[in-house]
């Protein structure tokens, strides 16, 4: 991502959560990019659980309908039967 989209973001005050990759001729990242990278991979993970569940559970890997409104109808109703299911887990540890 350039210096110019990230100074934009900030003044908007939106959180630039992209994980930063070596350019070409860069040895190494620098300290604060992998420190970010590091942080960066621990929210990513729990935000991509659900969608890994979707996808190898549910058996949703491609998509089934013609028409953008009717996938993301489809994706909708998958993804609150797996909310559902998460359900008595919630209550159990939450109460």
């Amino acid at each position: 991502m350039s210096k110019e989209r990230k100074k934009k973001l900030r003044k908007k005050g939106i959180f630039n959560g992209i994980v930063e990759r070596r350019v070409r001729g860069q040895s190494k990242l620098r300290s604060k990019q992998t420190r970010n990278n590091k942080r960066f991979a621990k929210l990513r993970g729990l935000v991509e659980l659900p969608f890994a569940f979707i996808k190898h559970h549910m058996n949703f890997k491609e998509t089934r309908y013609l028409g953008l409104q009717k996938n993301q109808e489809h994706f909708c109703l998958i993804a609150a039967c797996a909310n559902l299911r998460r359900v008595p887990a919630l209550i159990k540890r939450y109460g």
